[in-house]
């Protein structure tokens, strides 16, 4: 049996956990797999809600098991911090940088790790940490690299973008995200491969919706480049008394949506949603907005798909491939945004209906897990 890695900055939660999570899954019912996460990761992270038949560690917790002295300054750290962070995350620390080699014994652990494994496929930014050392040591140990692209694709993320010409294979979301890497750099050997939603099945047996539109939804990260405070401006100047917006997710930018949605009580800010939850929302919304001006994806839309739930974006990342006509797009401003509120309010019961039929019967003719999945096992079988 073939031995494949999955590295990258694997954390807690978001897109990219969940994707590493699925492909790691996909891949296990053929290989060996081990998923190891440059960054920090707690027995909370959305990696396992996957049915898992894989490994996952961190860089950091094998430097934690093999260096005695990084190990004491996180164990000091742990105690000063009265014990409440995790202590593998605490072996990053300034005295490890500066007096004990921390990056370089970083760097080194993949010289170990790496040779023991058949392919090397990393989820990823272009821009996240050690991307250069990961294609460096795997090309040096002739190693096959896949590399799933998890963003957008932009100019300038790394200084020496060289050495994305080692990579064997990059996988994009959509045909979009490869032609900016073209744009950009050059053209690599890629293949197409684009999300599933992880609670499939759930989601194919809600019911197709059947009523007026009368709420709307946004399930994303509170940060600046989803435009959420665009969402909250342009519902404010077309909600009724009844209808509502519910927004799902943390980020650094809900303290600045509190403040806008303040003394509007058809705004509710819900928090973040466990993914074990993410059912019920689109069981109990009626139409997810997209605000985005930088996404790969986004997952959120093809969990909208499979439920049948009407969608309107902004043409973003694989937006437009996935949906066509079957979308109400709308350009990023506010202004058109209120107009594609207003349009899909007064949709009749029976349009809303045919479009939740189309939307669920776009997902099952290209996106289900079963399909997926066959696409990841035949890239890996090309290079092992």
């Amino acid at each position: 049996m073939g031995k494949v890695l999955i590295v990258g900055p694997i954390g807690d939660f978001g897109g990219t956990e969940l994707e590493a999570g699925f492909i790691a899954k996909s891949l296990s019912s053929k290989y060996e797999v081990s998923v190891c996460s440059t960054g920090n990761i707690s027995k909370n992270s959305e990696i396992y809600n996957c049915r898992r038949k894989f490994k996952v560690y961190t860089l950091n917790q094998l430097l934690y098991k093999n260096d005695v002295f990084l190990r004491l300054l996180a164990k000091v750290s742990y105690i000063k911090n009265n014990r409440h962070k995790d202590i593998f995350s605490l072996i990053n620390n300034k005295i490890a940088k500066s007096y004990f080699n921390y990056d370089k014994k970083r760097t080194d652990l993949l010289n170990l790790l790496i040779p023991q494994y058949d392919l090397v496929l990393i989820c990823a930014q272009l821009s996240s940490v050690m991307i250069s050392d990961i294609i460096t040591v795997s090309k040096k140990n002739k190693k096959p690299l896949v590399f799933r692209v998890t963003t957008t694709v932009k100019r300038h993320t790394i200084s020496n973008p060289d050495i994305f010409n080692k990579v064997d294979l990059f996988i994009f979301h959509s045909q979009k995200n490869s032609k900016n890497f073209e744009k950009y750099y050059f053209e690599p050997p890629y293949l197409l491969i684009d999300q599933c939603a992880i609670k499939e099945s759930e989601l194919l047996r809600l019911p197709l919706k059947n009523k007026r539109i009368d709420n709307f939804f946004v399930l994303s990260r509170l940060s600046k480049e989803k435009q959420i405070n665009v969402v909250i401006n342009a519902f404010k100047n077309v909600s009724k008394k009844e209808g509502r917006l519910f927004i799902f997710g943390e980020g650094d930018e809900k303290r600045n949506l509190v403040n806008l949605a303040v003394n509007d009580g058809n705004i509710v800010l819900k928090g973040y949603v466990e993914n074990s939850e993410i059912v019920n929302v689109f069981k109990n919304c009626d139409c997810l907005v997209i605000s985005s001006s930088e996404e790969a994806g986004p997952l959120t839309a093809l969990e909208a798909m499979a439920s049948g739930t009407p969608i309107i974006s902004t043409k973003v990342g694989a937006m437009e491939e996935r949906l066509g006509d079957d979308c109400f797009w709308y350009d990023g401003s506010q202004e058109d945004l209120e107009n594609k509120m207003k349009l899909i309010t007064s949709m009749s019961e029976s349009q809303i209906s045919n479009l939740s039929e189309k939307l669920r019967r776009r997902y099952l003719s290209n996106y289900k897990i079963s399909f997926i999945e066959k696409k990841y096992i035949n890239a890996v079988e090309r290079l092992i």
